[in-house]
């Protein structure tokens, strides 16, 4: 929450043994995407690292970062993935630490003190590190070799070409879920649908929180770069995004998907 919320005050974070789960993890989207490294213990059962990779997803998708990462281990020591930064976007960086519990210090890293480790990673920004300040969302859904259903999204499935988004899980899980998050503001939705032109597809934004609005519900041509122009009023809340064929045999290929800001 600190991260995003306080990412206009602090260039770069970084964090060990912890993660915030949903119910305090509520602003995905501050003033700019930020440098993030995070270092977890494969044995913590207090802040669970099985529970870590929906985390990493909702910040990997807020970062606009490159959802494949590339990967180093050092067998008994650690496992390494690094997210890279794509146009505008920062890096996330996810040290996995063998036979480690819940922790604030491990020699496990490749610095061999993991404070060292975080501290050379935050300390390469500044807060004019250049970025864009208005991107809010960007999965990066059509990079290769990333299966998006295994990361919470529905890939078609009956006329649902892509969807992200489901009811807040409360009451399980330690309320850790994967979440498409918006504060007030005026955004535009944007992605490219390629396919038979003579094909449409209806795209659906509604709130899962408060009033449950529908934001968007508007049927688009295939073929093009597609821009939807939409706007939140009623304060923060958790939203579900879905893209529609008309018909289950229809094939569009959906890509540079992102959410941006109207300043």
């Amino acid at each position: 929450t600190v991260a995003n919320v306080a990412s206009n005050i602090f260039a770069a974070f970084a964090s060990i043994s912890g993660y915030p789960i949903n119910e305090f993890h509520l602003h995905h989207t501050g003033a700019r995407p930020v440098p993030f490294l995070h270092i977890h213990g494969k044995a913590d059962n207090f802040v669970k690292y099985i529970y870590v990779p929906k985390i990493v997803d909702d910040m990997v998708a807020r970062n606009g970062a490159v959802p494949v990462p590339k990967k180093t281990s050092v067998l008994g020591k650690y496992d390494k993935s690094v997210y890279g930064a794509t146009s505008g976007g920062f890096p996330y960086v996810f040290y996995e630490i063998d036979g480690m519990g819940h922790n604030d210090y491990t020699t496990n890293t490749e610095d061999g003190n993991s404070a060292l480790t975080m501290w050379k990673f935050m300390s390469q920004y500044t807060l004019e590190s250049p970025c864009d300040t208005t991107l809010k969302w960007r999965p990066n859904v059509e990079t290769p070799d990333w299966d998006p259903e295994s990361h919470g999204w529905t890939v078609n499935k009956g006329n649902i070409l892509l969807g992200f988004g489901a009811e807040q899980q409360t009451s399980q899980n330690q309320n850790v879920y994967r979440s498409l998050q918006l504060e007030n503001g005026k955004y535009k939705l944007c992605f490219h649908a390629d396919g038979d032109t003579r094909k449409q597809i209806t795209v659906n934004l509604c709130k899962l929180t408060g009033n449950h609005q529908v934001i968007i519900d508007k049927k688009m041509s295939v073929g093009n770069d597609i821009v939807l122009d939409f706007s939140i009023t009623d304060g923060w809340g958790e939203y579900s995004f879905r893209i529609l064929r008309d018909k289950v045999t229809d094939v569009v290929k959906i890509s540079k998907l992102g959410i941006y800001l109207v300043k």
